[in-house]
């Protein structure tokens, strides 16, 4: 899908690579507009957009980094499987609104489980 006319494109801010196992080959962008795209990459080709992720809260906001924490969840038994298969993965969000978010992401939406407040950083790992 076309989500930014050619005029401006949106920076891409942070890629991750995605935890997906029917997709070894896939990886996550954040973008300037706060959008988290998902991409497929076999060796060889060239990435394809398979999914966008967004929330009404997030439009406009930079998302500066983004961490993949599903196997973590997983291994602390914060997730089990039923709930694991009914989202593509859970992020941690970093934006520039000094929210970090907990977030799974689930067939193009972004809803957020946690918030925390009230720490401030002037950089991002990238």
């Amino acid at each position: 899908p076309n989500l930014y006319s050619a005029d401006s494109p949106p920076d891409v801010l942070c890629v991750r690579c995605a935890s997906q196992p029917s997709m070894p080959d896939s990886f996550y962008a954040t973008t300037s507009r706060g959008h988290i795209l998902l991409f497929n990459a076999p060796a060889g080709a060239a990435a394809s957009l398979i999914r966008s992720y967004s929330a009404p809260f997030l439009q406009g906001v930079p998302i500066h980094a983004l961490e993949v924490v599903t196997p973590q969840l997983l291994e602390g038994r914060r997730l089990n499987q039923l709930q694991l298969a009914t989202f593509d993965d859970w992020v941690l969000i970093f934006s520039k609104d000094h929210i970090i978010r907990l977030a799974p992401l689930q067939r193009g939406t972004l809803r957020v489980e946690l918030e925390m407040r009230g720490m401030e950083c002037g950089t991002f790992p990238v």
